[in-house]
């Protein structure tokens, strides 16, 4: 199974790239993210190690308790391609999940930049009846991850 999700942005490549990489920028778009799915947005734990084989943690607090989303960066090919695992539960760790996001960059009618994201999560068949709820949680993510947090900072 797979769950797609093309948007554009007119923030840079390397802008969306550095957010889905940088534990600062995460911290930044990700409570957006999970407020936009009705979420608290209380982020517990951001780690990332974004070289191929590194591990990331996304960690935030819910009602029934801590959500982890966490796997290992398989490609990195920056400002164009990041692909890794990507799981909620230890016991799913043997089951395929794997996420490719692709970065192109091409030029408006108006002569400006935009920046076309194309993200695949690509799942085991027994997933089939969450393909539409998988690409709506990655659309959301993917829509804040491209949002200019330059005022959120401190």
């Amino acid at each position: 199974m797979i769950a797609k999700v093309v948007l554009s942005t007119p923030r840079s490549a390397e802008a969306v790239f550095d957010a889905w990489t940088n534990e600062a920028a995460i911290k930044l778009w990700m409570p957006l993210a999970l407020q936009a799915m009705g979420l608290s947005g209380q982020l517990t734990a951001i780690r990332t190690h974004p070289v191929p084989g590194g591990d990331f943690l996304f960690a935030d607090s819910r009602a029934e308790g801590e959500a982890r989303h966490f796997g290992r960066y398989i490609e990195i090919d920056c400002a164009r391609r990041l692909s890794f695992t990507w799981y909620t539960d230890e016991a799913d760790v043997e089951s395929t999940s794997l996420v490719r996001l692709d970065l192109r960059i091409t030029q408006a009618t108006d002569g400006q930049s935009v920046t076309w994201l194309s993200l695949e999560h690509m799942m085991d068949a027994e997933w089939n009846d969450y393909v539409e709820q998988t690409e709506l949680g990655w659309r959301r993510l993917l829509e804040a991850s491209c949002v200019d947090t330059t005022a959120l900072r401190d």
